[in-house]
């Protein structure tokens, strides 16, 4: 199976955001490995309200796991956003999503991700914690 393990999460105080209780990995078809670290925080699948009829709210359907994976991979400084928005369709097809659902939240992290990528790795230091070591 491409996913280590199920994705473990709690909500946060603020009931829009999950973070993640377990580190998990996926394989996408081409070998390559993403990882989610434990204390991850997701909002989920930043799909518009006006098209959660259709398409499904940030924490439902077939595709949610893979928005766990896609929203590490916009704060990784290491990946590149067109990287993250493939691995995003690749993972929505292995867990299930029609090929039409796949290409639509495709289609949506390209027309309107680039804020949020940006967004994520300006702000990428300051989720990172720092470790300091005492004199010894």
């Amino acid at each position: 199976m491409p996913f280590s393990s199920p994705v473990r999460t709690e909500w946060l105080a603020d009931g829009r955001r999950m973070m993640v209780m377990q580190a998990i990995t996926y394989t996408d078809p081409a070998g390559r490995v993403w990882e989610v670290p434990t204390g991850f925080v997701t909002d989920g699948a930043s799909i518009p309200q006006e098209l959660w009829s259709l398409l499904g709210s940030p924490f439902t359907g077939l595709y949610r796991i893979a928005a766990v994976f896609h929203d590490a991979a916009y704060s990784n400084p290491t990946v590149s956003r067109d990287d993250a928005d493939n691995m995003l369709r690749a993972a929505c097809l292995e867990l299930g999503c029609s090929e039409w659902l796949a290409d639509t939240l495709y289609a949506g992290v390209r027309i309107g991700g680039e804020v949020s990528y940006v967004g994520d790795q300006r702000n990428v230091s300051a989720a990172v914690p720092v470790q300091v070591n005492a004199p010894g």
